[in-house]
């Protein structure tokens, strides 16, 4: 039986001693959830997942005799490149969602980990998320293939509006004086106050400069100023200790300059269990994205396999499966400098699009023209978006690409 050796411990995750893992809000907890995803679709495969903390210290024969190591075992690394370490004896895997064009080549500071093409072409294989990282690598002479993991198709039962947990939630207000008190929404079980609008859905971390918050928030306010029957959900991702809802108008009045208040604006930032989180895909119509550089973009993928249409920027890994068929486009300008916001921006340039209110509030109007006078076409991008999903990112997919990409590499 084929048996795979998955590495995804990141940073303190590899010391024995501190048993703990990163979770909810924390630096790299997306990594942690694609893991997940590429376990359980290994798993569905049949494959037994044998996870390792480090697989760099099992370098001779003895030591992975320790581990049982059999001929057509192999290594599948799912971390940040910095993060990726090599196993010996065996074939190795490294997964790579690196979302800039370029990839260092040189030691930073010293840290050879910080050359990452020199890491990557250690490995027999390269598997991105996205054709975008795979032609960026190919480019450089790297050998890359597409294999992102399953994104599970399988709907759950009951994604009831009333079987979504009450959430707290705090409306978009910067105008109110330091000393004022906050006004806790309770959202959920009463999720009928929103049936008759247009629901408009984003999820992100307003410290990531890349997901172009402030110009999200300054257009959709701008957009539901002469309007009643639109609402923007914004699911805050924090470890709600140092940073919650509860903070975000702080947030966007000090760090955005932004000043405004509109009921139709609300954050909360509750960890929601799979169940709420698909209910809540199920209850709104427009996934809205500004990002301007992606590694794959899970959240809009997950929007999609419920037909939710995204409005988003088509740029880096979003461009390869978003189209005109299924989302409506943000416009974005292509920049490469040093303001990327990742770890090696200060050393080097890097290729971003960043996005503007202009380009949201133009990208808004498309979207709600077409869903009040054109149904149809709304509904033709719905369905398009859900089969999407089950044909680029479902199991069958991820099997059929695993065999293609791998299968014969386990043979030999």
């Amino acid at each position: 039986m084929t048996r795979c050796y998955l590495s995804n411990a990141i940073g303190f995750e590899k010391n024995a001693i501190i048993q703990e893992d990163i979770t909810f809000g924390k630096a790299h907890y997306s990594w942690k959830i694609i893991a997940n995803l590429y376990e359980t679709s290994l798993s569905k495969m049949g494959i037994t997942i044998k996870n390792v903390k480090r697989p760099e210290i099992f370098q001779t024969d003895i030591a992975r005799k320790t581990l049982d190591v059999q001929p057509g075992d192999f290594h599948l690394s799912i971390k940040p490149i910095e993060e990726i370490r090599y196993f010996e004896g065996i074939p190795n895997y490294f997964v790579c969602g690196w979302e800039f064009a370029e990839y260092p080549d040189h030691s930073i500071e010293g840290n050879p980990f910080y050359n990452f093409q020199n890491i990557l072409k250690k490995a027999d294989k390269i598997l991105c998320w996205t054709n975008y990282q795979a032609q960026n690598l190919q480019d450089l002479n790297i050998k890359a293939e597409v294999l992102p993991p399953a994104i599970i198709t399988d709907l759950p039962s009951a994604v009831q509006k009333d079987s979504l947990s009450p959430i707290k939630a705090w409306v978009f207000d910067t105008m109110k004086k330091p000393d004022d008190i906050d006004t806790v929404n309770i959202f959920g079980y009463n999720f009928d106050n929103y049936a008759e609008k247009i629901k408009f859905l984003a999820i992100l971390n307003p410290f990531d400069k890349r997901k172009n918050f402030g110009a999200m928030i300054e257009a959709f306010h701008a957009f539901a100023q002469d309007r009643d029957d639109v609402v923007l959900f914004v699911k805050i991702i924090s470890d709600e200790k140092r940073f919650g809802a509860i903070h975000t108008n702080e947030f966007l009045k000090t760090k955005c300059n932004i000043k405004g208040q509109s009921d139709n604006i609300i954050f909360f930032s509750d960890l929601l269990s799979s169940l709420d989180m698909n209910t809540l895909y199920s209850l709104v119509d427009f996934y809205l994205c500004s990002s301007s550089v992606e590694g794959l973009n899970l959240p809009i993928i997950e929007a999609m396999r419920f037909g939710v249409v995204p409005i988003s920027t088509w740029n880096s890994a979003m461009g390869t499966y978003l189209s005109e068929h299924i989302s409506y486009p943000i416009a974005s300008a292509k920049v490469r400098d040093a303001n990327s916001s990742n770890i090696l921006s200060s050393y080097m340039p890097f290729t971003h699009y960043p996005t503007t209110k202009a380009d949201v509030l133009e990208a808004l109007h498309a979207a709600y023209q077409d869903k009040k006078q054109s149904p149809s076409l709304y509904q033709g991008k719905s369905d398009a978006a859900v089969q999407l999903v089950h044909n680029k990112f479902g199991q069958e997919a991820f099997e059929a690409q695993f065999h293609s990409i791998i299968g014969g590499d386990l043979e030999q």
